[in-house]
Parts: C-alpha cells; structure tokens; sequence
C-alpha cells in the first residue's frame, strides 16, 4: 500500500543516529528563545536536524506533537514511582518505551536516552531505581517548562473555541482512516472539547494513540464516540 514518507520518517526516529553537532545535554529557559515566527522553534535540548527529518520542517505539526507530549508526559515521574511500588513493571516499560519513542520525534535526544537506560532497567528486579526515576522526571521536568511558553499561545486559542464541530470531526476520522499526519493536527484542535465533554482520564489512550500515530486505535475511540460502530 502507499507509504507516507513523514509517518514513515517518524516512526523510524527513534532508531536513527543523533545529528553530531547536537549531541549536547537540554537546558532549561524560562522564555523563548528569539523566534522569527517561522521554521521550527528554537527550544533548548533538541536536535533540530531530527526535528527536520520527523517534521520536514512542519512548525505547526512540530508545535502539535509537542503539545501532546507534554500532556501525555508531564506527570511521568510520580506516575513511575506509583506503578513500580504497586508492582507494574510490565506497564512501567511499556510507557517508557513510549516516551522513548515520542521523545526521539521531538529531537529531545538526552531524554530519548535517559527513557531508553530506564526502560532496559526497570526489568531488572535487582536494578537501583530511584536515581535513574530522578534524573528522568528532572529532564522531563525541565523540558516541560522549556515547552510550555511555545505552547500557551495556541492553548489560549484553542481553549476559547473548545466547541466540537461534527465536520471537524468526520474530517479527523477521514484523515485517521487515510492514514494521514494532518489528523495529529486536526486532533489537537479537537482535543479542548473532547477534554471538556469526556475528561482527561476517558482521553488518556487516545493520547497515546495519537502520540504514538496508532491511528486504527483512535479511529477505534472515535467511531465507539461518534457511534459508527
């Protein structure tokens, strides 16, 4: 069948090589760094040669994975150490491997690796834990915070019109079925409504899917929302 090169592209993120001149650690900004309002923003820590790969340069679809990212992954560290005291290592790892993936796409290389180590990690029952569990809600921690003011403009806006347009909606599903990168897009203008109608917790795997670019699970989700099945 025809292959999406971009889907593609960031899918197979993870498994490239870093770019060799930004194999630097993140660091943190309180505020933007200078930003001509085009290309990709110039967030501290990322690879921007990733980012070009995954994104083609695609500011608006970078910006929405970003956003994804954030809320998928904000509360990380705390959900890590609740999950590993209740014994759920198998789930640890899968998530981890999540965020190991989703952070490749976004260029946060460092983190990409810090995920992978603990990943590999949390298999080992004699493995000391909660340094690693540290470091890794630290970056995330700093990251978020990185983010976050690229983020605000656009969930101001998208707070303000927090209404779900059933076009909106078919449009999503036809982009889902297709198989097309815009339905990350078209999810994130969705995501305010869907949050204010069915909640954070009902929208936690869709995230995921959506993060993750499983598109026949949130072609799933919708059509069980939308009644189609």
């Amino acid at each position: 069948k025809p292959v999406d090169i971009h889907q593609l592209l960031s899918t197979l993120a993870p498994y490239l090589p870093d770019t060799p001149e930004l194999a630097a650690e993140p660091q943190t900004a309180s505020v933007p760094a200078t930003d001509d309002g085009a290309g990709i923003p110039p967030l501290p820590g990322i690879d921007p040669g990733r980012v070009a790969l995954v994104t083609g340069g695609d500011r608006d679809f970078f910006l929405q994975m970003l956003g994804l990212f954030v809320a998928e992954f904000r509360d990380m560290g705390q959900w890590l150490r609740g999950e590993l005291d209740a014994g759920q290592r198998e789930s640890v790892k899968r998530r981890l491997h999540n965020l190991k993936g989703n952070s490749g796409n976004l260029g946060a290389m460092a983190l990409m690796r810090t995920a992978a180590a603990l990943e590999t990690a949390v298999m080992d029952p004699d493995a000391l834990l909660d340094l690693p569990i540290e470091d890794l809600s630290r970056q995330l921690a700093d990251f978020v915070a990185a983010a976050e003011p690229w983020l605000k403009p656009a969930n101001e806006e998208a707070a303000e019109s927090a209404v779900l347009d059933s076009a909106e909606l078919a449009a999503w599903r036809d982009a889902l079925t297709r198989r097309d990168l815009a339905a990350v897009k078209r999810y994130a203008g969705l995501r305010p409504g869907l949050l204010a109608r069915e909640g954070a917790a009902a929208l936690a795997s869709l995230d995921q899917a959506m993060q993750t670019l499983r598109f026949d699970d949130a072609l799933t989700w919708l059509k069980r929302y939308m009644n189609l099945d």
